[in-house]
């Protein structure tokens, strides 16, 4: 009966052949990117934000594969590509939906090849812009980073933020390809601290954040940084709405509340209880903020004392970490004491304090010439001149710090 019988000799060449062309479609398919692929997006010279040749600065960048964001002054990205031509794409929707003003969008900084750096103001309805074009054929590397920022709106709720530097991704020419920057320094640093750890107001009423000494301090330390800085914020207060609602960066009685260890309210900037990658120099420089909101001394002195061993456990044995005592002397006697506390319970040889004194205080004028030369435009924060030198002044007791204990 033909209910009995198999697929005759013809059935089978028809199916044969049937196969043959779907496989044939799917190649097509392929080759023209309608499948992701590595490939086809060389093919097209389209990079994701989560290539791996993308090197994001560590610790203030959130990524979920589509895109990678940061409300930190100083946050970089480094890469290398070939081609001639270069496209950053951004995302600028949540200060769209904002309607927040022109001058507040992300101010990026960039280079090409090591060149000067280039400002790029982002604006209302951006997806890409570009960095680079009609260059010669052939390997090139490019550097951008947050300049600045307008910080009086939500940074800190995850799903809320609105100041937000968020890249999805590169364009390239058709078959070009990215690389790693061979010149990444070998080390890594961060550095915790507050407005003027991100260089504000350096130009006065302009902000680059690139000016500011934790970049001259990581070079000396042939490290990488990383900055997590909040305008407002200290170790005991946070932000306020109006710097973006970060709350203090250690709350002794409420720990989860605190900031040191999260990207933003939802994202952890630690992995397995630590951070990821692991510091080799850590840099804590905070204090102005809790003395200009009178702070009482005693709750300073906590935030401290519970935050140093929550580092040095994130921050492994071996890292340097290095408590700062601020700029302006502020909160000198109850950091110190938390300081001594923290030795006292846990003697801790890789942990220093320091103090470059009274005479760094942005306050005061110099001489030059017989005629003075301000250090800040506001008397608070300094401005690129000071943070120059304060950069060479920290990174100069960093060294012979690490000389004296045979670390360098």
């Amino acid at each position: 009966m033909d209910g009995d019988r198999g697929p005759s000799r013809w059935g089978w060449t028809t199916r044969l052949y049937v196969m043959l062309a779907a496989l044939a479609v799917l190649g097509g398919m392929v080759a023209i990117g309608l499948f992701s692929s590595r490939r086809p997006a060389a093919r097209s010279g389209e990079i994701r934000a989560d290539d791996p040749s993308l090197f994001y600065s560590p610790w203030n960048w959130y990524g979920d594969g589509s895109s990678f964001q940061t409300t930190h002054f100083g946050a970089w990205l480094k890469f290398g590509w070939t081609g001639r031509n270069l496209r950053l794409k951004v995302d600028v929707s949540m200060a769209d939906h904002a309607g927040i003003g022109a001058d507040a969008y992300p101010v990026i900084g960039y280079s090409i090849d090591g060149g000067p750096f280039r400002v790029l103001r982002l604006e209302r309805g951006d997806r890409e812009r570009t960095l680079a074009a009609d260059l010669p054929a052939g390997r090139h590397r490019c550097q951008a980073y947050l300049r600045w920022i307008g910080f009086g709106v939500e940074r800190w709720r995850a799903g809320r933020q609105v100041a937000l530097w968020r890249v999805t991704g590169l364009r390239l020419d058709p078959g070009a390809t990215t690389y790693q920057d061979p010149t990444l320094r070998p080390r890594r640093a961060l550095f915790f601290g507050d407005s003027i750890l991100d260089g504000a107001f350096n130009r006065g009423g302009e902000t680059d954040a690139f000016e500011a000494w934790p970049e001259v301090v990581a070079e000396r330390l042939d490290a990488e940084p990383g900055r997590v800085g909040f305008e407002g914020q200290s170790y005991a207060i946070g932000t306020g709405s109006e710097h973006g609602n970060v709350p203090a960066l250690f709350i002794p009685l409420n720990p989860r509340e605190s900031t040191w260890d999260l990207v933003d309210s939802y994202h952890p900037r630690l992995a397995a209880g630590q951070f990821a990658p692991r510091p080799d120099y850590v840099f804590l420089c905070h204090g102005v903020n809790d003395a200009f909101c009178h702070v009482p001394l005693v709750e300073v002195e906590a935030s401290v004392r519970g935050l140093l061993p929550r580092i040095r456990a994130a921050s492994g044995l071996s890292a340097q970490l290095f408590v700062v005592i601020p700029f302006e002397g502020s909160n000198r006697a109850p950091i110190q004491a938390a300081f001594d506390a923290y030795q006292a319970a846990s003697p801790d040889s890789n942990c220093h304090l320091i103090d470059l004194g009274d005479d760094v205080s942005s306050k005061v004028e110099d001489l030059v010439d017989g005629k003075p030369a301000r250090r800040s435009f506001d008397r608070l924060h300094p401005n690129s001149a000071m943070h120059a030198r304060l950069g060479t002044m920290m990174a100069d007791r960093v060294s012979a710090i690490l000389s004296h204990s045979g670390q360098r």
